[in-house]
């Protein structure tokens, strides 16, 4: 029984350190992306109304932005508030002055309003910004 308990105890104890281990180098990842520097994401659309739409039907949506910064813009990550909604962003760094486009697919997955949410993660400061997006399903 003892031997059980130890090998039980064995195991979640290298669980929790691979756990540990793989969210340190994520932090590391996400702290090395502004050892660069930092620059300054302009947003020129942080919310879009995707207006009232069937169930049955998909909207897709586009957020434009600009790096006003002298540094290239990197967009590290984005992180969407569902599983109902998908997101394309440029993976290669975007020039000063350059634009940036973020595209959404949303996917209903009940009827009413609905209100949600996308995490940008960027070597800006702060680093994450905040886009937003709403309608309606009939």
């Amino acid at each position: 029984m003892s031997k059980i308990f130890f090998f039980i105890l064995g195991a979640l104890l290298l669980a929790s350190g691979a756990v540990f281990t793989w969210k340190l180098l994520e932090t590391s990842e996400k702290e090395n992306i502004t050892r660069g520097g930092t620059t300054t994401l302009q947003v020129l659309n942080e919310s879009i109304h995707l207006g009232t739409f069937p169930f049955a039907e998909q909207r897709e949506g586009v957020f434009k932005m600009i790096n006003a910064g002298k540094k290239p813009l990197i967009i590290l990550e984005a992180t969407t508030s569902c599983n109902c909604t998908e997101v394309t962003w440029p993976r290669e760094p975007i020039a000063p002055g350059d634009t940036a486009r973020i595209h959404i697919t949303y996917t209903p997955n009940a009827r009413g309003r609905f209100a949600k949410t996308i995490d940008l993660y960027c070597n800006t400061v702060p680093p994450v910004t905040i886009l937003r997006f709403d309608g309606s399903i009939e």
